[in-house]
Formats: C-alpha cells, sequence, structure tokens
C-alpha cells in the first residue's frame, strides 16, 4: 500500500477523491455516498446491482471496522471514504460529511444511504485542480504502512513554515528548523513523550513513538480527579472505559467514580479517586494499559531519508502557498521579504490553521 508524497494518498484513495471531483459540478455540493459506492462498484470492480445492494444491506445492519472487509468490497471503500472525512481519523480531512457518521466513542457509522459528502475546504486550498498541491500532504495527514509502521501527521502551519524557513534559508539546520517543527501533531491532540526520540526520528526518518492519552489533574489532595482529554491515535473512548472498569474490578486500581463526558470528537473522561490514589501514582497504573500508552514505529516515507531530504523534495514538487492579491498568476515563488516589502500577496493557508495540537514532551 503506496502512500502518494504528495496527495498523502493510495492510489485506490486517490481514485476515489477524483471521482468525487467528477460528480459535482459545484465544490460545495454534497453527494450521497451511495450512490458514489455504486458508481464505484460498477466501474472498478464490474459488480452487478443485486450484489452491490446485498452489501450494502449488511452495511445498514452494521457497519465494521475497516479491518473487517476485503479490498474491493463496498464495505472496504465506505470505512475508506469515512476516514477521509472524519477528523478523528485523518488530520485534515479531504471531505466534509453530514449524517450518522460514527464519533470517537464507537465509531458505529449508519449505512453509506444515510450519509453524504462533498469536498473539504482544505482539499478545495491545498489541492487546487491541474496543480500539485501546496504542501506535501503525505506529512500533513500522515497514514498506515505495511509491516505496522506509520507515516505521523503535522500541523499544517508548522510544516508550512518550516519549508517556507527551508526556501528562504537553505542552509538552515535540523536544530534550527525543530523550532518551527517540534515534533507531530495527530488527529487526535495526544502527547508525544520524549524530545531527544522525536529529534532521532527526524534525523533518520525513522524511529519509535511514545504516544499517551493526555491527562489533567482538577483536584489533588483530600481526593484526586484525574481528567482523560485525549486517547492514543486508534483508541477509541469505548475502549478506554472498559479497560479502566477491568482494572477496577479487579483491584489494580480505586476510584470513586467514573464517569464519561465525551461529547462527538471531544474526549473528556473524569476519574474521582481516594486521597491515597495521588494523580502521580493513578496516571502511573493507567499508562501501563494499551489505551493510554501505544508505541508507533514510525517513518517519514517508504524509501527513506530524514526530514531535510523530504523538505527540500516538498520545496521542488509543491506549487507556492502564495497567490497574489491581485488575482493574477503568480509566476514566482515570493521571497519573505518580497512579501513583506509589497504587501501583494495573500496566503489562503491562513484559513486552516486551527487550534488543536499534540503536545511533544521530555521522558
Amino acid at each position: 500500500m503506496t502512500i502518494d508524497f504528495l496527495t498523502g494518498l493510495t492510489q485506490f484513495q486517490n481514485r476515489l477523491l477524483a471521482r468525487v471531483r467528477a460528480f459535482v459540478e459545484d465544490d460545495h455540493e454534497f453527494l450521497n455516498a451511495k450512490a458514489l459506492l455504486q458508481s464505484l462498484a460498477g466501474s472498478e470492480w464490474q459488480m452487478d446491482e443485486s450484489e452491490f445492494e446485498h452489501q450494502c444491506e449488511a452495511l445498514d445492519l452494521r457497519v465494521m471496522p475497516i479491518e473487517g472487509y476485503a479490498p474491493g468490497s463496498v464495505g472496504h471503500a465506505y470505512r475508506t471514504l469515512l476516514q477521509m472525512g472524519t477528523s478523528w481519523h485523518c488530520r485534515y480531512p479531504y471531505f466534509d460529511l453530514s449524517g450518522m457518521v460514527g464519533d470517537l466513542h464507537d465509531d458505529e457509522p449508519s449505512g453509506p444511504e444515510g450519509v453524504s459528502l462533498c469536498l473539504s475546504r482544505f482539499v478545495q486550498v491545498v489541492m487546487p485542480v491541474g496543480r500539485p498541491p501546496r504542501l506535501p500532504i503525505s506529512l500533513l495527514n500522515g497514514g498506515p504502512l505495511p509491516g505496522g509502521q506509520r507515516i505521523p501527521s503535522h500541523h499544517l502551519e508548522e510544516l508550512w513554515m518550516v519549508m517556507e524557513q527551508l526556501r528562504q534559508e537553505p542552509d538552515t539546520s535540523l536544530t534550527d528548523l525543530l523550532q518551527l517543527l517540534p515534533g507531530p501533531d495527530f488527529a487526535v491532540p495526544c502527547v508525544c513523550h520524549g524530545a531527544d526520540a522525536v529529534q532521532s526520528f527526524y534525523a533518520d526518518g525513522n524511529g519509535v513513538l511514545l504516544l499517551r492519552a493526555r491527562m489533567e489533574i482538577e483536584l489533588s489532595g483530600w481526593r484526586t480527579r484525574l481528567v482523560i482529554t485525549s486517547l492514543p491515535p486508534g483508541v477509541l473512548v469505548q475502549e478506554a472505559l472498559a479497560q479502566i472498569r477491568a482494572m477496577a474490578t479487579s483491584g489494580e486500581i480505586v476510584l470513586f467514580h467514573l464517569k464519561d463526558a465525551s461529547r462527538r470528537d471531544q474526549v473528556r473522561i473524569v476519574l474521582d479517586a481516594p486521597r491515597d490514589w495521588p494523580p502521580a501514582r493513578l496516571q502511573e497504573v493507567l499508562f501501563r494499559q494499551a489505551a493510554f500508552s501505544i508505541t508507533v514505529p514510525a517513518v517519514l516515507s517508504e524509501w527513506g531519508g530524514g526530514l531535510m531530504s523530504h523538505l527540500k523534495a516538498a520545496i521542488a514538487q509543491c506549487s507556492s502557498a502564495w497567490d497574489r492579491k491581485d488575482g493574477e498568476p503568480v509566476e514566482h515563488v515570493p521571497t519573505l521579504r518580497e512579501i513583506q516589502r509589497t504587501g501583494g500577496y495573500k496566503s489562503p493557508l491562513r484559513d486552516l490553521i486551527d487550534p488543536r495540537r499534540s503536545r511533544v514532551l521530555d521522558m
């Protein structure tokens, strides 16, 4: 499963995105997911209508995780579409979805007939038709690779700024670049532990990242209240609650109360514990469980190389991140000095910057 460096998509995902673009006359037009899948089933898999309807009926009863479907099936294509459009799967979604699309609690969407989609603002800005993307989306959105490896995602503003810095000052050192790009930024804003491990990962292009849930201390002293506000990528709230209840039942931890106050893509799991369970002790026990601490074999691409080589390749291949304010074509990539002096340029990337961020902490 190869991920395209510029689009961040596999061959099948690229075809899926192209098909949506071909279907709609307007970038803001919504398209029914079942109609899209029916077109795909007929042209890509030569699937007759009765078989297609049979697979859709199964999806109406239950949509399994993507691992439960074989490539080339309607279920696999539907799950792929959903993953490309949900913010807890994809750092910068390619689609805006409407309908019952699941959430971080149990990720159980409805069947495709009840879901519609349109191209996201991200796609319209970063992937202009007829030109290469403005940024290397493989580094923005990341993605899974064979053998359990993963390309981590990054924050758009940080990746943009580090590319601009290297474009303006090609001799900038990796150490200086990491002041602008301190580490990966995942679709769920977890905590990445080990600043030295992150720097080594960027130098070599591969490494192992330790990702943990984000926990906040609300009470400490006469009673402990610990609030989990994010989980590692791929971990659902339902799974985390099950592990906490199992630990409480076995006596591994002692709790007064466990409350799930999560809402859609916002995690909030509240644990109240006695005073002899101070926050540090409670966190230590929780981090032993896979729902709250995972290690990820990470790479920057399938072909190897450190961050510097990937950024230089992106600078050479990507479209300009700048547009002229007068609407005329950009004939050359402007320098920052030119942008500041003339004031004649703007970047649509600014509208896509959001406040979500993963933290990078020392061990």
